[in-house]
């Protein structure tokens, strides 16, 4: 026996596998919820300010062991909130800025407060219960001086477990009490981040504690193909659902959990 085998019998792990953006076309719902019911997704982010948002709620009904949570969302479509109440996130589309707009401006906490709370009353609205936790939409704001504190802030009120990747970010919400998995993995960029060998890869080497897995799985649909990560989505749809993929994971030892 391998010294990583014996090691993986005495730390368990336990993975919560994520996809992001759970509503964003329906080609994407569609692929999150395969990922779930043939592969090893247990949790997804859902966005509520998308037009076929019902339709995410239709289809999930199917799958109630999926953990959904709130992917809070500043940078794609339009607010919830009405435009004129969240004016310093928008542009005069009344749409949201691109994440790196967004960036590069200073917007007004209030409006960040506003929206936040919007999207989550029409979470629970539509799906009759709490988020499983929230995490933001474009991890390039997630350190935004004007929108992490905001975000903070709400998760703790609520309990809410909240996904935070930077340093610095992360020590401010453990300081204050916040719910944190021990490491989170996954990106995105131009080629598929998830592959068959990358995600066996990174089952063997998980540590001890929880580990977020953040995915990106879907099928390519017109709308998709405005997303500059669409096809790559596919990819990582086989690979979330390839049976050698769950054999590591009971190899492992691995617990799939979801947030909460």
């Amino acid at each position: 026996m391998s010294i990583l085998s014996t090691l993986s019998k005495l730390m368990p792990s336990n993975l919560i596998v994520n996809a992001d953006d759970l509503g964003m076309t329906p080609g994407v719902t569609a692929g999150i919820v395969e990922a779930h019911c043939k592969g090893i997704l247990t949790s997804a982010s859902l966005m509520v300010n998308v037009p076929w948002l019902e339709e995410v709620v239709a289809a999930l009904r199917g799958c109630p062991p999926l953990g959904v949570g709130l992917h809070f969302n500043l940078t794609h479509g339009r607010p919830t909130a009405p435009a004129e109440a969240v004016n310093t996130l928008v542009n005069r589309a009344g749409t949201f800025f691109d994440p790196d707009a967004l960036n590069a401006r200073r917007v007004n906490p209030a409006h960040v407060q506003r929206e936040l709370a919007a999207q989550f009353d029409l979470f629970t609205a539509k799906l009759g219960q709490l988020p499983t936790h929230l995490d933001i939409h474009h991890r390039r704001i997630e350190a935004h001086p004007d929108i992490f504190p905001v975000v903070l802030d709400f998760a703790i009120a609520r309990a809410l477990p909240l996904r935070v990747r930077a340093s610095v970010q992360r020590q401010q919400a453990r300081k204050r009490g916040g719910l944190l998995c021990d490491a989170v993995i996954g990106d995105v960029g131009e080629e598929p981040y998830w592959t068959t060998e990358r995600l066996k890869e990174a089952i063997e080497l998980l540590s001890e504690g929880t580990t977020e897995l953040v995915c990106h799985p879907g099928y390519l649909d017109e709308p998709l193909q405005r997303s500059r990560y669409s096809w790559q989505r596919e990819v990582e749809l086989r690979a979330l659902c390839d049976p050698s993929v769950r054999a590591a994971v009971e190899r492992r030892g691995v617990r799939l959990r979801r947030h909460g």
